[in-house]
């Protein structure tokens, strides 16, 4: 009995380094597709388009007129509930030429609300602008200029941003065109600009630790993944032929 014990200890023991010691192989050709993980299925981001012609996309003359929700209650999204008649709205003329309007509000009780607007279809000769109202949309300030000097007074062109799962004073706008990321900890206060290493056409933000964000280029034909742990001011690779991840 004691001798049949040793030798399964024995086996158990030599499994445990075989498994330690092996280095996994990859075998077969590059994957093809990138398997994204799973956002959240209502990150309070929107996007708005007017309607525009073909070469029309973004001259436009009139002043453009953007609707947001007055807070009413102390419930969630200005306090919506059942009864209709606790709405109220109000309107904030932006006076903006982009067709596309990206509009995000704080929520947990917050007045701030960001918008950023864009072209369509993005090329190195577009614009983009961000504006932030601090009083649930009754007035928006624009902050393009502040976040153009946060980088020696180089406007980035930027595509989208996203907000932080952790800290909902912290954004992230991305910039696919010249590689860059502006980013913000304080609900737009002050802005930082950071070169990427990648197009960051991808970004997601870490759900308890507000400092680490992945990044990645949706095109990039080596699939690499790249991750920051001081929120996008400096990146470092983590692996190239990625198929799929998850934190």
């Amino acid at each position: 009995m004691a001798t049949d014990l040793a030798k399964w200890t024995l086996l158990v023991h030599v499994l445990l380094i075989t498994c330690t010691l092996v280095h996994p192989i990859r075998v077969g050709s590059r994957a093809k597709t990138l398997h994204f993980p799973p956002q959240s299925d209502d990150d309070g981001i929107r996007r708005i388009r007017r309607s525009v012609s073909a070469d029309d996309d973004a001259s436009v003359d009139s002043p453009r007129s953007r609707v947001a929700r007055q807070a009413t209650g102390s419930s969630g999204a200005g306090g919506l509930g059942d009864d209709n008649s606790n709405i109220r709205v109000t309107k904030a003329d932006i006076n903006d030429p982009h067709p596309e309007l990206i509009v995000h509000w704080a929520g947990e009780n917050s007045d701030v609300i960001l918008c950023l607007t864009r072209s369509i279809t993005q090329t190195a000769a577009s614009t983009s602008n961000v504006y932030i109202s601090t009083d649930y949309g009754a007035s928006f300030d624009e902050v393009t200029t502040q976040m153009a000097n946060s980088y020696s007074g180089v406007a980035p062109i930027y595509d989208r941003f996203y907000s932080s799962k952790a800290d909902i004073e912290r954004y992230i706008f991305t910039d696919v065109i010249k590689s860059l990321v502006t980013t913000t900890e304080d609900f737009g206060q002050t802005f930082h600009t950071y070169s990427t290493p990648f197009k960051p056409t991808n970004i997601y933000t870490h759900a308890a630790n507000p400092d680490i964000v992945l990044g990645l280029d949706e095109n990039d034909e080596r699939k690499r993944l790249y991750v920051s742990m001081n929120f996008g001011a400096t990146w470092r690779l983590v692996e190239e032929d990625v198929k799929s991840f998850n934190w």
